[in-house]
């Protein structure tokens, strides 16, 4: 995915939805039902990944056939840049509908060190990765949806680009350092 970094277009992530199978394949914790934290059921928080980088999302689309779509970090640090500087805190929705959610994002930051307060939350994705906290405000519709696991995770709306890349799969049996070492080989001789 390509986002242009120009703060006068239209491109980035404009909405956070609200789902029940998140693309990034990443639930949220919602912090009043997490065994090992202790957090107030009024606070109506939730925390979970927006973004992974380099995770293939398998996407199908007429004229295009099958394929995966992939974000590169330097477009996800574009993606935070552009949601903040455009105050999209306010748009969440469910489903990828009409219906707007009542709730804000209190948080939403990229982890860039191992040590990374995502970690506290029990969540374990890597470095370059797009988090958020957001705050239900609408007690009705946490005890409707988020209560009963009709929605479990967040998804996001993008205008992007995309540019085709060719990706090489690395097998259990051959490391990047078999490949490095082959290579090496090669040019040795």
């Amino acid at each position: 995915m390509v986002v242009d970094e120009s703060m006068e277009d239209d491109s980035g992530m404009n909405m956070i939805s609200l789902v029940k199978s998140p693309a990034m394949k990443s639930a949220w914790r919602a912090f009043n039902s997490a065994v090992h934290m202790k957090f107030d059921k009024r606070k109506r928080e939730l925390v979970g990944a927006l973004i992974v980088p380099g995770m293939k999302i398998p996407r199908e689309e007429p004229g295009l056939g099958r394929f995966n779509v992939v974000f590169p970090i330097e477009a996800i640090t574009t993606i935070l840049r552009k949601f903040q500087r455009n105050n999209y805190s306010n748009n969440i929705n469910l489903y990828h509908s009409d219906r707007t959610v009542d709730g804000f994002v209190q948080e939403i930051w990229m982890k860039e060190f191992n040590e990374d307060k995502s970690n506290a939350y029990g969540l374990s994705e890597p470095i370059g990765t797009l988090f958020a906290k957001v705050k239900i405000e609408d007690e009705r519709f946490w005890d409707e949806y988020v209560e009963t696991d009709e929605v479990r995770g967040f998804s996001i709306e993008i205008l992007s680009g995309m540019k085709k890349i060719k990706m090489s799969a690395i097998t259990p049996e051959e490391s990047l350092f078999d490949k490095i070492g082959k290579v090496l080989s090669r040019v040795l001789k």
